[in-house]
């Protein structure tokens, strides 16, 4: 079965075969002195492995929203993720309020 982030992330239907989610603590490069860590995200290309410490050729993000992070997750770090050129959306899930099934918050896309 197809791999569903990206799916829902996405409006441009879905990804090339060769694109992979992943929820593992990883670095996506903005700049040489800006590095973020997405909750999840896709990446095209080969599988990246799980010693990795960035993405290669990431084309999503997600953040997860919380009171703390809400305002730098939509703001410095949205705008940094859309410096990669090889991303194409963001999405954020909002937890609030805690216990609440999480849900997509919304999509920003290039």
């Amino acid at each position: 079965m197809p791999d569903p982030l990206p799916y829902r992330l996405s409006r441009q239907g879905p990804p090339p075969p060769d694109c992979h989610s992943r929820i593992i603590p990883i670095t996506i490069e903005v700049d040489a002195d800006t590095d973020y860590k997405p909750n999840a995200f896709v990446n095209c290309g080969p599988l990246i492995p799980d010693d990795a410490t960035a993405a290669t050729n990431p084309v999503i993000v997600v953040e997860v929203l919380s009171p703390g992070t809400k305002s730098v997750d939509t703001g410095a770090k949205l705008d940094g993720y859309f410096r990669v050129p090889s991303i194409v959306s963001s999405g954020t899930i909002a937890l609030d309020p805690p216990g609440i099934a999480p849900d997509i918050n919304e999509i920003y896309e290039r």
